[in-house]
Formats: structure tokens, sequence, C-alpha cells
């Protein structure tokens, strides 16, 4: 039976924090679970990277962390080992010049994270799998945390322009291990990349399209399908009407006005001004413990996530009733 591929989620993302999070859910991932992710395809398409997950692996991935929480201490050391690697990374992070020797132990205390990231987040969405005294651990955790791998990938970009100022206009598309020798693509070789590449655990590509690899490994990719109805899960509840404004990238939250309803795939923490003005938020992504549903909190603002489809069902513009207790949005124009 050929293995199936669906697309998980879309991320605006350099290539070095894609890199951090390929290594993180698979050799560090399998330092805690004894188990890791093989079948993870990154899909870059001009700046925007899709997460291709296996369908049978993500099954087996929900069994191996419900075992794994039936052990009395496990998501008590792995939160505890999360927040020492946070801790470090802020001692680097707040400090105003650092140099290469500092940049690669970001970088590795990145992927050092990876693990407990992923587990918060299947967590986050399927909170059935643990308890209540975990989940609300976690919450807390999320948030204490939320602005964390943001403001590590932030300073790592930051830092490495520092030292290599000439490569600001390609920086997000440049390879660690690039950095490290100091030796870059061609600007030829950058742009190829610009438009298109794939990054799996076994090799890096900018020739072949994400359909001719799958002729290539015999595998299928899960058509999405997109229903006119808009529902998901409320993270706050409430009810507001408003205009409907994308977010798909932080250069778009200038569009956003006062009353405004944000409707993106995932928040991050640059969006928080727009946020500051929207009257509520909708995700295609996220869980429990997202950013969006943590800001929501926060503002006690409307919001409503893992609608899947939102950002390919409205547009700019749009009426909408936001309902927060029912988790559907409905327009009304």
């Amino acid at each position: 039976m050929k293995k199936r591929y669906g697309k998980s989620l879309t991320r605006e993302n350099s290539l070095i924090g894609i890199q951090a999070w390929s290594f993180g859910d698979s050799i560090e991932l399998k330092k805690w679970l004894d188990w890791s992710f093989k079948g993870h395809y990154f899909v870059n398409k001009e700046g925007f990277v899709d997460l291709f997950a296996e369908e049978q692996e993500g099954e087996n991935y929900y069994e191996v962390v419900q075992e794994k929480l039936k052990e009395e201490r496990f998501f008590d050391e792995l939160c505890n080992d999360f927040l020492i690697n946070v801790k470090q990374s802020e001692e680097i992070i707040k400090k105003e010049l650092i140099f290469k020797e500092e940049i690669i132990k970001l970088y590795n205390l990145i992927i050092k994270c990876w693990p407990a990231l992923t587990i918060f987040d299947i967590l986050s969405n399927y909170p059935e799998l643990a308890s209540q005294n975990v989940i609300e651990k976690l919450i807390r955790i999320r948030k204490e945390t939320s602005k964390f791998i943001y403001d590590s990938e932030d300073k790592l970009i930051k830092s490495i322009l520092k030292i290599y100022p000439e490569v600001e206009e390609d920086i997000n598309y440049i390879k660690i291990e690039e950095f490290l020798e100091g030796k870059f693509p061609s600007k030829q070789d950058l742009e190829r990349r610009r438009k298109h590449y794939i990054l799996s655990n076994e090799f890096f590509e900018t020739n072949k399209s994400f359909f001719e690899l799958s002729k290539e490994y015999d595998f299928e990719i899960i058509e999405e399908e997109v229903s006119d109805q808009i529902k998901g899960i409320v993270v706050m509840e409430g009810m507001v009407k408003g205009k409907v404004k994308i977010i798909l990238k932080y250069e778009d939250t200038y569009k956003v006005e006062r009353g405004d309803i944000i409707v993106t795939s995932m928040t991050t923490p640059d969006y928080i001004q727009a946020m500051d003005k929207a009257a509520a938020f909708i995700t295609d992504e996220g869980g429990i413990t997202c950013h969006a549903a943590i800001v929501a909190r926060e503002f006690k603002k409307p919001c409503i996530i893992g609608t899947k489809n939102a950002t390919k069902v409205l547009k700019d513009g749009d009426l909408v009733l936001v309902n927060g207790e029912t988790g559907v949005v409905e327009r009304i124009n």
C-alpha cells in the first residue's frame, strides 16, 4: 500500500529554522520517545513552508505519546528539560552581541527544545491524551514561553547577519552548515531556493516538484478538501461581527483596523499589535495552547482555532459573525 502524505501546516520560516525543526522532530525526539518522525517533507514556495506528514506515522505518533504519558515522571522530566533549555537560550538572547560559538549553541538549544514543542503540540490538539493536571501545566508553560521559539530564531538570524551582512537578502534560504563554513551558494542557487525547495531527513531538493518526488518515491499526496462551512475549536468565548482581514505574513498586519476579524493560518508574537486592534481571531491551525489561544485568553477576545479552511473560504472585507459558543463562523453579507 502506498504511503499517503497530507499537508499538516504552513509556516513562514527561515531554512535554518526548518533545519532545526527537522533535526528536533527526528534525532532529538527519538531520545525521548524511542521513536521519531521519518516521513516529514518541508516544502517551500516563495517563503511559505508547508509541512507534509505521512498519514500512518501521525497515527503511530498519537499512540506512542499516549503510552509514554502513562510513565509517571515522563511529562515532568520533559517540561523540566524544556525549561532548562529555554533559560539557557534566554541568557544568550538577552546579550546585545553574540558570536559564532554562541550562535551554534543557540541553534542546538532550539533543536533540544523541539521534542517538547512537538509533544506539547499534540497535547494541545488532542487534550484527551492527558490528565487535567498535565493539560493545566501545559497551558501554564506555553503561556510563559510562547515567544521563546520566535525570539530564539530572530536572534539567530540577526546575529548571523552581523557577521555576514552580505547575505541579508537571502538569509531565509541559507543552511546552518553554510554559515559555519562561511561559504554561501551562488545568487542563482539562492534564487532557486527562494522559489522552491524540499527538505527531509534524507535530502535537500530544489529541482524537483513535490509531485515529481511523489512519483519517484511512490507515495500519494492527499488532496485538500475545502468545505464552505467554517467551524473550529472555541478557545475564548464571545460573539462578535466584523470585517475579515486575511493575514498570511507579518507584512499583512498593517491592514488590520480596530474591530476587524483576523483570519490567518496561525498567529505569531509579531502580530500582537494587530491582535490588539482586532475584535476576534480565526485560525486554520492550532490547539488549546497555540499563540492565538494564549493571546485570546489574555485579551479576552473571541477566538476559534483549527478551522483548517478559514483562509481559503474567506476573503478581505467579508462581513462575518464569529460565534464563540458553537465555533462556527458565518458570512452575513
